[in-house]
């Protein structure tokens, strides 16, 4: 267009073209440092939210320890207090039941001894107690799999809290999720289901957020593709007028 343009000199074409190759170079440079600021803002949030779940999981290991040794350390005196109640059933019941309470306060909801998928279940899983969501928990995976613990933290932690968010919007009688994680001959499935009530958004075969502040939700499950499919995997989605499910299998 510059050189079809009549009355402007050689000089006057090539200061142009020069703006014009300085414009657009500096708007890529912009655009690419956007980019990598906007990453690196994702990877530190995603970093956060992992050491959150560390640093339940080693809460939970140092309290599992000291219930542990305090058992070890009062377990006499709790063999003498049975034995001296074995006549009296009503108070032998009644005691045991208080030993059994005192046990589950600070049972380890999660335990294969994967620190990393122990780690988000067990933070997830508080979670879902203190909103009176009941879990349900297949687990059969060994202490060590090919896959980073960044990478798990994305999958596994987004698509719980997906759950967690719909079953929170439900009455309490109708609160339940359940997650089957299983790993077999280089496959990783993990598989959950839970209740949900509000209507599902399909755009281009994506699932789309219902919260009202977009800009900042519904990311979850598009960093969830990209992480599976990372790994060769593939992720699909089903549901029925209440149930909703979600399946990643990974080969790692």
């Amino acid at each position: 267009m510059l050189f079809y343009t009549g009355g402007l000199n050689i000089r006057q074409l090539l200061t142009c073209i020069i703006l014009l190759l300085f414009i657009n170079t500096a708007t890529f440079y912009l655009y690419d440092s956007i980019v990598i600021r906007l990453e690196e803002k994702m990877a530190k949030e995603k970093l956060k939210q992992q050491n959150h779940y560390y640093e339940q999981q080693f809460e939970l290991m140092k309290t599992a320890l000291l219930n542990t040794k305090s058992l070890r350390h009062d377990m006499m005196n709790h063999i003498s207090i049975l034995y001296s109640l074995s006549d009296n059933k009503d108070k032998l019941k009644e005691y045991l039941s208080e030993l059994m309470d005192a046990r589950a306060l600070n049972a380890e909801y999660a335990c294969s001894g994967n620190l990393i998928v122990d780690s988000i279940l067990n933070f997830k899983l508080q979670e879902a107690e203190r909103k009176g969501i009941r879990m349900d928990l297949e687990l059969n995976i060994p202490e060590h799999l090919d896959i980073t613990s960044f990478d798990m933290t994305v999958i596994l932690g987004n698509l719980l809290d997906n759950a967690i968010s719909a079953c929170d919007k439900l009455d309490k009688d109708e609160r339940n999720i359940g997650v089957i994680i299983r790993y077999d001959k280089s496959r990783l499935l993990i598989e959950i289901k839970n209740p949900y009530a509000d209507r599902i958004i399909y755009q281009r075969d994506q699932i789309q957020t219902t919260k009202e502040d977009k800009e900042n939700h519904g990311i979850g499950l598009f960093n969830v593709r990209n992480t599976v499919e990372k790994y060769h995997g593939l992720l699909s989605f089903e549901h029925t007028e209440n149930i909703f499910s979600v399946m990643a299998l990974l080969f790692v």
